[in-house]
């Protein structure tokens, strides 16, 4: 996506949600595709993509792959719930969401905001897990379908 080839990004997408078939007990009840989706959602405008990512993320952010459902939620037009996202939390993912909502309600962009914020919370985005959300999230949200 970064490079500006969302075809790519799609199958690279695609293919983190596939499963081994005879690879021990195969997929998980719940697997984490969180990220996944959100990329498949990013370079497809696929609004189920971000349906699934804001409902995996059960408007709780009790960890900051939970942050994906906020520019999700734009995606979907269903900014009206980002009221819901990083409240009655102390956490360092909840006080992020609190800034990325502040910021896209006072209408930045969410990746803007994203890319804005992550300077004062770079502990949140330390680790490789935490670079590629980083990365997801400065992504611009595109028209979904």
């Amino acid at each position: 996506m970064q490079r500006g080839e969302p075809a790519g990004a799609e199958r690279h997408a695609r293919l983190a949600l596939t499963w081994p078939e005879n690879l021990g007990q195969g997929r998980p009840y719940e697997p984490e595709e969180r990220l996944a989706r959100y990329v498949l959602g990013m370079a497809t405008g696929d609004a189920d993509a971000f349906e699934a990512v804001v409902d995996g993320s059960a408007f709780r952010v009790s960890d900051r792959l939970a942050l994906l459902a906020i520019p999700s939620l734009v995606a979907l037009g269903r900014s009206s719930e980002l009221g819901r996202l990083g409240a009655g939390s102390d956490t360092p993912a909840a006080a992020f969401a609190r800034g990325l909502v502040a910021a896209v309600r006072s209408g930045e962009t969410p990746h803007a905001a994203a890319a804005r914020l992550a300077d004062s919370t770079s502990s949140l985005f330390a680790d490789v897990e935490g670079r590629l959300l980083l990365g997801a999230l400065s992504l611009e949200v595109p028209e979904t379908r």
